[in-house]
């Protein structure tokens, strides 16, 4: 192939570029020239492969090559599309390398100088400020350069770290944590408790916490499943007093007549009601506790299944 091939006259129109994700026009760009050997214009089938640079005369890519094949040329004169693809063109300068060869020779030759890209009336718009009537898709967090900054972001965001933070109107989603930096909280916000802004009668509450349960380790006869364990519980109401005969026999009678069962109806001291219910033991006083919070109309706790949709009655 003859060296001599040189361009003449080159147009450049970016019609995407940096725009490509404000407009949704694609990432291609078109390119215009005209090829000519020696003096004489050229006409036929030609490969060309389209490279890009940040400068004339660094040996570092930042796109390319890409070839385009086979084009078109007319009297020297030929159209191409060059698609370098998403997050090319980002800023600065970029210079457009060119080999030409006939087509499907594969024996390119580079055209000298490399073109400078210049900016269009599309990728000025970008200069300044772009208006969000002005998006049309969703832009991906990797076609955004840098870094924004907590002055850039609308005040309405709130991001990690936050302070002074004031949150009205209603929201849909999760918090996650223990909520031990949370202060002013009325006992009625909190999710699973009554409604009602004050404990019920006979009744106080626990507030939410930390704690290690299980025996320690140097027990000689402490089994391996009841290690320290450290866990949260919620915060929860509970009664001032331990629970009489004549409650238990209440809830019981309740329990009894609804799917409940116990296989011991408990017992207390003297026959008095007054006295704490006795001879029960924890599976009794878990089904108690679901008892008396259906016969206040509350929602049990206890369940026989992890998908809670089985109330622990028997067993």
């Amino acid at each position: 192939m003859n060296r001599s091939f040189f361009l003449v006259a080159l147009l450049m129109f970016l019609t995407a570029g940096r725009m490509a994700t404000v407009h949704a026009q694609g990432t291609a760009f078109t390119y215009q020239g005209r090829l000519s050997n020696g003096s004489t214009p050229v006409s036929g089938t030609y490969d060309l492969s389209f490279t890009l640079y940040s400068n004339s005369t660094t040996v570092t890519i930042l796109a390319g090559p890409v070839t385009n094949s086979p084009v078109v040329v007319n009297n020297g004169l030929f159209t191409t599309l060059v698609d370098f693809g998403q997050g090319v063109f980002v800023g600065g300068s970029n210079w457009l390398a060119i080999a030409v060869s006939p087509s499907g020779a594969n024996g390119f030759a580079l055209l000298n100088p490399r073109q400078q890209i210049t900016p269009t009336p599309y990728a000025l718009n970008v200069v300044g400020p772009v208006n969000a009537s002005q998006l049309s898709e969703n832009i991906s967090a990797t076609s955004i350069a840098g870094v924004l900054s907590l002055t850039q972001l609308p005040p309405g965001v709130v991001t990690n770290g936050a302070t002074g933070v004031n949150l009205l109107g209603n929201f849909s989603g999760t918090f996650s944590g223990n909520g031990s930096g949370l202060t002013g909280i009325p006992a009625s916000a909190i999710v699973g408790l009554s409604a009602a802004a004050t404990a019920p009668a006979g009744m106080v509450l626990i507030p939410a916490g930390a704690f290690t349960m299980g025996n320690p380790s140097n027990l000689g006869d402490t089994d391996i499943t009841e290690g320290p364990v450290n866990t949260f519980v919620s915060a929860f109401y509970m009664d001032v007093n331990l629970v009489s005969w004549g409650l238990w026999t209440n809830v019981y009678a309740y329990a009894t007549n609804n799917n409940y069962d116990f296989g011991h109806s408990g017992a207390t001291y003297a026959s008095s009601k007054n006295h704490p219910v006795q001879t029960v033991d924890w599976f009794h006083c878990v089904k108690w506790c679901n008892a008396r919070s259906e016969q206040a109309g509350l929602v049990p706790v206890y369940y026989a299944d992890s998908g809670l949709t089985t109330v622990y009655r028997t067993g």
